[in-house]
């Protein structure tokens, strides 16, 4: 996965005790009581000494707190995974874990939700799913978790997309990639998981003769979890009120789409920019074209679209 590489100013260390008695001699000459004037981090009244930013006022509670929040985040900027104070180039997570370019390098193994190296004892593995230490705190092992995201998705979908999906929470169960991979080679007997990208298979949508299933695999994080809940789900309303035999980069740009519908509503957008640019094949390429598509005749106009086409 592809992360953002961010330049550390290691100057800042050494200016800090300056900028800190600049800004304590600013609060103490300023002490002149404010007239009616308010602080522009917590809203209230200053009636005492007060501290300027950028921005304007702020009172004398928020200027130690701000004071104490810089220092802190100097002092703490540390190799999430070494522990190494950084300096010069680092790696950052969507979730602003920072990690060195010498672990990045030493260790191959990556956590399929961050990226975060992952070393060896560290952290969790699932089959060929990796997860570091700190996505392994939030994985989702149970399957009464697993109903409950499922619901989420279902409201997701209905609320901000418009799709109904047709699956019972009691078609959606955990499974591994080996038996997905195989029901995969059962049912989708023209395709390949490789077909896909990387054939790592983390969600499988199937349609029985008896009707149809979701399977998740066990061990992911929680939105990870989601976001395949919501893929899949998208595959299955395409299967029952979209047009007959869509193509592939049609389906899954379609699915992708809702991922992306999904992520920006978390605000997680960071996030979602990072896990696109691993999506190689028929995901990636599709959801350039849906994004083109709904560009002309909004959200709306892709799911009448969908029930209209095969193909882009």
């Amino acid at each position: 996965m592809e992360i953002k590489k961010i330049t550390l100013n290691t100057d800042v260390f050494m200016k800090f005790k300056t900028i800190a008695f600049m800004a304590l001699l600013l609060l103490i000459i300023s002490s002149i009581p404010a007239m009616a004037a308010e602080c522009v981090m917590c809203g209230t009244k200053i009636t005492g000494r007060y501290g300027m930013t950028d921005q304007g006022k702020i009172c004398e509670t928020c200027y130690w707190k701000l004071l104490n929040q810089q220092k802190n985040e100097q002092e703490q900027l540390k190799c999430s995974v070494c522990g190494t104070p950084l300096q010069g180039q680092y790696y950052q997570t969507h979730n602003n874990m920072p990690f060195c370019i010498s672990c990045n390098n030493k260790y191959k193994d990556k956590c399929m939700t961050c990226g975060m190296p992952v070393p060896k004892g560290r952290g969790s593995r699932n089959g060929s799913y990796t997860t570091c230490e700190y996505c392994a705190k939030d994985l989702v092992t149970t399957a009464s978790e697993l109903r409950e995201l499922y619901y989420e998705a279902k409201s997701f979908l209905k609320s901000e997309i418009g799709l109904t999906l047709p699956i019972s929470p009691d078609r959606v169960y955990f499974s591994d990639r080996i038996n997905m991979n195989q029901d995969f080679s059962r049912y989708r007997r023209n395709e390949t998981p490789e077909s896909y990208g990387q054939g790592n298979t983390v969600g499988l949508f199937i349609q029985y003769s008896s009707g149809m299933s979701i399977q998740i695999q066990k061990g992911m994080p929680r939105l990870e979890v989601l976001s395949t809940l919501v893929h899949e789900g998208a595959h299955s309303w395409m299967t029952k009120y979209g047009k007959r035999n869509p193509s592939l980069i049609l389906s899954e740009g379609f699915a992708v789409w809702c991922e992306y519908k999904l992520f920006m509503s978390l605000g997680e957008d960071e996030y979602y920019k990072q896990k696109a640019q691993r999506e190689d094949g028929v995901y990636g390429e599709g959801l350039k074209k849906m994004l083109r598509l709904e560009s002309k005749p909004g959200a709306s106009g892709i799911l009448q679209y969908i029930m209209k086409h095969n193909d882009f």
